[in-house]
């Protein structure tokens, strides 16, 4: 019977083995109090699961290595070899995400939207995060400054450094944990927005004029699903924001930007310009502007449209 729950190489540790650990931990809360670092052929017979070391790829037996010939290495779908991280991922990624969400108190992980969009979620971020992680422990690209692996490398002890090598390892699996958690509300909050975004638009009356209830990330999202959107508008504390959609998300160049006579104008004189007695203000370069209410910004929109042709 397994005395060890989950057991990866000691030494010099990766992102991928650091990351699988907090994967682990995060699908099973009991794996931190029965881990071992080691490459004892005597410990790793012992282990329940075994990743990242071994020389055994057996998912069904807990053995979860990928260092031997790559006609025998395990490989996603596309060819791409996968990492100790790749294949936890894949195989305990979404237990992991559904336990961060009912442990979580952050609104960002809720447990109702999290097991409504695991299947997206996961894929998500198997798609970019984990990915990236396989990609330069496999050797297909190099590390760059500051990127994720870079960070974790950062919590080896260089030849300066005493201490225990396992609590270097574990102060690492504390920063993976916490780039999981970060990346799956950014992710989560990525599905939300968009979904938000096109319920608003096909309720709409004008396809061209998005109507949402606040500031969400929405131009990602127009442009992904090619929606005919011309100008967004959202409340904002006291006012309601116009704005003007660009050609790429984050750019300056708007498909229409709001009329030139309204520019730089603000309170009365663009009350009187625009024709619209709540206007608050337009911005000189045309992309943004305010009313007070719902029904200003409605109309400031529309009669950017009129005014467009």
């Amino acid at each position: 019977m397994a005395t060890i729950r989950a057991l990866t190489h000691s030494g010099y540790f990766h992102a991928d083995e650091v990351t699988a650990f907090a994967i682990l931990c995060a699908a099973d809360a009991g794996v931190a109090g029965s881990f071992v670092r080691s490459r004892s052929a005597e410990l790793i017979a012992q282990a329940a699961l075994v990743f990242d070391v071994g020389g055994v790829y057996a998912p069904e037996q807990g053995r979860y290595d990928h260092h031997m010939p790559a006609d025998r290495a395990p490989k996603r779908d596309d060819g791409h070899l996968y990492s100790s991280a790749g294949l936890i991922w894949r195989d305990f990624g979404r237990s992991a995400l559904r336990n961060m969400a009912d442990r979580s108190r952050i609104d960002g992980l809720k447990p109702d939207d999290v097991n409504a969009n695991i299947e997206e979620l996961w894929s998500r971020m198997d798609h970019g995060f984990i990915r990236q992680i396989d990609r330069v422990d496999t050797g297909e690209e190099k590390a760059s400054p500051l990127s994720y692996a870079d960070q974790i490398d950062t919590f080896n002890p260089n030849w300066t450094e005493d201490g225990d090598p396992d609590g270097h390892f574990q102060g690492a699996a504390g920063f993976a944990a916490d780039t999981l958690r970060r990346v799956a509300k950014r992710e989560l909050a990525h599905i939300l927005s968009r979904n938000l975004v096109l319920e608003a638009h096909a309720a709409g009356a004008d396809p061209r004029i998005l109507e949402l209830p606040s500031s969400v990330p929405w131009q990602g999202v127009v442009h992904e699903c090619r929606l005919p959107v011309v100008y967004a508008i959202y409340r904002r504390e006291s006012d309601w924001m116009i704005v003007a959609m660009p050609e790429t998300p984050g750019g300056f160049d708007q498909r229409v930007p709001l009329p030139l006579e309204w520019a730089g104008l603000r309170d009365a004189d663009v009350q009187k310009a625009s024709g619209v007695p709540d206007a608050v203000f337009v911005h000189a370069a045309r992309f943004c502007g305010a009313a007070g209410s719902k029904e200003g910004a409605l109309s400031m929109a529309r009669k950017a449209l009129e005014a467009a042709g």
